[in-house]
């Protein structure tokens, strides 16, 4: 009997050793709820252990008890267990960015040392749990991004050490507590993004001697709501206040209460509303951090000296207050108006100068053209000028300077040479002679207008109409009479063709490019082009 009573008593020693606690059954019960979990909580959470302590997302104190639960972003889905009011040691809860659905549990309420709940970026949905109340530990509070209805309950806002709040892009409806003004500790309070109506509570905005008010606020987001009504002045006595978003509500009223924060607040943003006046002047600091913090409000308006004050980039959307705003615009103009007027006069210098410089350089090298001409003469050498244009050529007197000009020269012994707009010659033979050995102009017929190598010695080494020297005529002479008329295509040698493709880009290079001033000519065709064939 001894022996059996020895072996019972060490069976009973080994259950007690190996048994899970209860804390770690009570988690293992939640993650029954759970449809889906990451698998590092599957291969931590073992019912085999004596504590949960070494499981993933799990703190205990010294005596095994379980005191944090942080389970964020660890792909859970399903529902949040009435278990977790087991939890009795618990002081932190984080489940946040997960798929849990359903509504917050009652049980949560039990869970009385808790200080720290997140449950945002989840499905929850239903009004936040009543029974939170008896939370009176709690300092973080944050539901945000979930889908939770119903009003902000009042025992929200009796919880004394409450230090931040963050409701946010939820459906929350009805008014803001009255009592939220009770909140000594409050530093931070996030309803922006819900369906909040009425005004804000007079215990916001004013702040007697008790020191029960929101004397710690240092962040307020109210935007995105259906909030109407006057802020008070009284909010300026929140002197620890730094950020304030009322922006996309219904406000109205002047912006006077901005003028008691501009010793705290670093950032406001009211855009979109219908606030009215004229923007105070300490308040335009802040479109230095944020050049959107009164847009689209219509019916404020900025004082031109302060508007001038400013660049235009932070007030494009701000108009300038009464009869003050024609004034800015022609100081704005006026500005403009320098600028421009600068530009051009600057532009007008160079193009004056410029255009004074080519002048002198076309009148210099008409000046050698002529003076190079002269020289040429006593030799007994007598370019010929080409004019292209049929409707004037008659006006040979004004080449080499003219627009329109040939300069091909015709010697005795029939060798041709180019002179460029500097003077200097450059032996052509080889290129297009004998292709282009007499030149003209065309009379609009079938005739070349030519003159005869002894009547090449004109007054300035040049051609003339004149009397003096009778030109004759060359009948067929083009390349449209040579291919065309004559029908010498299929005779003409390759070497021949070269020549006249040769002779016909010189030319034109000619008078793009090396004629001073450049000529603009019409239509270059078979036509236009005189041939020796």
């Amino acid at each position: 009997m001894k022996f059996l009573f020895l072996i019972l008593c060490f069976s009973a020693s080994l259950y007690v050793a190996s048994a899970l606690s209860s804390d770690g059954l009570t988690l293992l019960s939640l993650l029954k709820h759970w449809t889906s979990v990451s698998p590092s909580i599957n291969s931590s959470w073992k019912a085999s252990d004596s504590t949960p302590c070494s499981w993933l997302g799990v703190e205990c104190d010294h005596d095994s008890h379980v005191v944090s639960l942080n389970l964020t972003l660890s792909s859970i889905f399903g529902q949040l267990g009435s278990e977790i009011g087991n939890l009795n040691r618990l002081h932190t809860l984080e489940l946040s960015k997960n798929g849990l659905s359903g509504t917050i549990p009652l049980d949560l309420g039990n869970c009385s040392l808790l200080e720290h709940i997140n449950l945002s970026n989840n499905s929850f949905s239903g009004h936040i749990p009543y029974t939170l109340k008896n939370l009176q530990n709690l300092r973080y509070l944050s539901f945000y991004s979930n889908h939770l209805t119903g009003g902000i309950p009042e025992f929200l806002f009796q919880i004394p050490h409450l230090q931040e709040v963050y409701l946010y892009y939820n459906n929350i409806s009805g008014h803001i507590p009255s009592n939220i003004g009770n909140m000594t500790e409050l530093s931070k309070l996030y309803l922006s993004g819900n369906q909040l109506s009425g005004i804000i509570p007079s215990s916001i905005g004013e702040i007697p001697s008790e020191l029960r008010y929101l004397t710690m606020l240092q962040n307020m987001d109210l935007s995105q709501n259906n909030l109407t009504g006057k802020v008070r002045s009284q909010i300026g006595r929140l002197q620890n206040l730094q950020s304030l978003d009322l922006s996309l509500n219904n406000f109205s009223g002047s912006m006077d209460f901005l003028q008691g924060l501009h010793n705290s607040l670093l950032e406001v943003n009211l855009s979109y509303n219908s606030f009215v006046g004229v923007v105070p002047q300490s308040a335009l600091k802040y479109l230095n951090s944020s050049p959107t913090s009164f847009m689209d409000i219509p019916g404020v308006c900025i004082t031109c000296t302060d508007l001038d004050g400013l660049s235009g980039t932070k007030t494009f959307y701000l108009k300038s207050c009464g009869t003050c705003k024609s004034k800015n615009e022609s100081t704005n103009h006026k500005h403009i108006s320098k600028f421009v007027i600068l530009i051009i006069e600057i532009g007008s210098s160079l193009f004056v100068s410029l255009l004074l410089v080519k002048l002198v350089h076309v009148y210099l090298s008409c000046q050698t053209s002529k003076e190079k001409a002269l020289a040429d003469n006593e030799v007994q050498e007598a370019p010929l000028c080409l004019e292209l244009d049929t409707e004037t050529h008659s006006s040979y007197e004004r080449c080499p300077c003219g627009l329109l000009r040939f300069l091909i020269e015709v010697k005795r012994d029939n060798e041709v040479t180019s002179m460029n707009k500097q003077g200097k010659r450059t032996d052509m033979s080889k290129t297009i002679q004998p292709i282009i050995n007499i030149s003209g102009a065309y009379d609009g017929g079938n005739q070349l207008l030519t003159v005869d190598q002894d009547y090449s010695h004109t007054k300035a080494g040049y051609a003339s109409s004149s009397p003096n020297y009778p030109p004759s005529y060359r009948p067929h002479a083009t390349l449209y009479d040579v291919l065309q008329v004559r029908n010498l295509l299929t005779t003409l040698k390759w070497n021949v063709r070269y020549k006249i493709v040769v002779g016909i880009a010189h030319k034109l290079a000619y008078l793009h490019h090396q004629c001073d001033p450049l000529i603009v000519h019409r239509n270059i065709n078979s036509k236009n082009i005189l041939v020796d064939c």
